[in-house]
């Protein structure tokens, strides 16, 4: 993609971050965009969170709701674009089943997290082994 930036009139050139959407309960976070998959055990998320540590995220479980936040450090520069996301983040998803919150698993590789939900053991099919005399 190319840019072009106009010396007359003066002013910076801007536009809406492509990724991240305002909350509209709280203007000063944004809401990311997720991709969620159910996989045969549980479900999976993969939400993109560049420029973010491992330490810097907190996921909450609790029944079938996952909380996700964090917060992008701001830089306070005078840029003629700005498109990286910066401030907090936040994004809540309720599933349709109860999730098993001790074997969520997550993991942050290249700016990319990802996490497994498995759902409640109780939901998940058992096979009875049926015997005879």
């Amino acid at each position: 993609m190319t840019y072009y930036l106009a010396a007359y009139p003066i002013r910076l050139a801007q536009r809406p971050m492509p990724v991240m959407q305002c909350d509209s309960i709280h203007p000063d976070r944004y809401v990311l965009p997720v991709n969620v998959l159910e996989v045969e055990d549980g479900y999976r998320l993969h939400v993109l969170v560049p420029g973010l540590k491992a330490e810097d995220i907190r996921i909450d479980v609790l029944e079938n709701v996952v909380n996700i936040e964090a917060n992008f450090k701001s830089q306070n520069q005078d840029y003629l674009i700005q498109e990286l996301p910066q401030g907090s983040f936040r994004r809540t998803l309720r599933f349709p089943v109860l999730l098993e919150a001790a074997k969520v698993d997550a993991r942050l590789s290249d700016g990319m997290l990802t996490v497994h939900l498995p759902k409640a053991d109780s939901l998940r099919p058992k096979t009875i082994k049926v015997t005879g005399k």
